[in-house]
């Protein structure tokens, strides 16, 4: 049985070729899948979120956590125009209150007055028998302490008189600033007092106003005259738009007033625009309209002009609203055009 030693062979080796093939053959596919999930060669993205980018993409208004240079792939975006403005002029209304107040010695106080004033809605109050400072009037700088208590206006006090211990004269406050004020006085002679023509210069939103303030003498009739001279070329001199106001002790029609009137150009504001009777005095019983307010010059226009009720002083208050042109006010168009 020797001859049979041989009947059983080693099984046959696998051939290098083979195994060659079968590692090109998987090396091929995953290169084919690797394509597939991240065609871009970056870092691998699940494909879920390729679908999704290429949709945001696609539609503008859908809300992304991708990168805005990856959202604006592909798309023109408009720049938004900047909203166009310009400095144009407008006109806005002031109202004017004059009233004298004698002191404020008769009518409840100098608290009493305040209330009249800050319910009247006056923007500027020409004041006549001011005092300040003087033992009569419990040494109080009146004008100063109404534009105080009116929340911080601006006042201006034109001193004709010194007595009692202070001064007594003229006053202008008001809510827009005051630019500058002088006092003139005015002629005086025997018997008489002295009187002044305070002038201030208001900034109206960026308009120059001027307003004029004064008290001519009572019943000396020349005087009053001579005063209303010296008045009229003051006023018609000054080419910003002015209001007069005061307690004249005259009427539209006598000379003092004619004289203003026409030597300065101005206009009587409640002959314009007033309602009602305009009588101002006595202030129990009115029979005279001696408290008066002119307006003149470009850039403004009477709106209405009335009498206050209140009987505080022997005078009644006299008020008018006016409308100030140039105004500058910043406008701008449509934020899209």
């Amino acid at each position: 049985m020797a001859g049979q030693a041989g009947s059983h062979r080693a099984p046959a080796e696998q051939s290098p070729l083979l195994l060659i093939l079968g590692f090109v053959l998987v090396a091929g596919l995953l290169f084919g899948l690797f394509k597939v999930v991240d065609p871009g060669g970056g870092d691998a993205e699940p494909t879920a979120a390729i679908v999704s980018e290429t949709t945001t993409s696609a539609t503008t208004t859908a809300p992304t956590t991708e990168p805005e240079a990856k959202v604006q792939q592909g798309l023109t975006l408009e720049p938004v125009p900047a909203p166009v403005c310009e400095d144009v002029q407008v006109e806005t209304e002031i109202t004017v209150l004059s009233y004298n107040i004698k002191s404020a010695r008769i009518g409840g106080g100098i608290g009493a007055y305040l209330g009249v004033i800050a319910n009247s809605g006056a923007d500027v109050v020409l004041l006549q028998e001011v005092d300040k400072f003087r033992h009569t009037s419990n040494q109080i700088d009146q004008a100063g302490w109404l534009a105080d208590n009116l929340g911080g206006w601006y006042d201006a006090f034109g001193a004709n008189v010194d007595y009692g211990g202070g001064l007594y004269g003229t006053a202008i406050i008001s809510r827009y600033p005051i630019l500058s004020s002088e006092n003139t006085h005015l002629p005086n002679g025997p018997g008489g007092q002295q009187r002044g023509l305070l002038h201030a210069v208001i900034d109206v939103d960026g308009v120059e106003v001027s307003l004029y303030n004064t008290h001519l003498q009572n019943k000396i009739d020349y005087l009053k005259v001579a005063q209303a001279r010296a008045i009229a070329p003051i006023i018609a001199a000054d080419d910003r738009p002015r209001i007069l106001g005061g307690d004249f002790n005259s009427m539209v029609g006598d000379t003092p007033l004619s004289t203003i009137i026409g030597g300065a150009g101005m206009t009587d504001t409640w002959g314009a625009v007033g309602i009602g009777s305009g009588l101002t005095h006595p202030s129990s019983n009115p029979r005279g309209r001696i408290d008066l307010l002119l307006h003149g010059g470009d850039g403004i226009t009477a709106i209405s002009s009335d009498v206050l009720p209140a009987t505080n002083s022997d005078h009644r208050a006299v008020r008018a609203t006016y409308a100030v042109d140039g105004v500058a006010a910043k406008v701008c168009g449509d934020l899209y055009g």
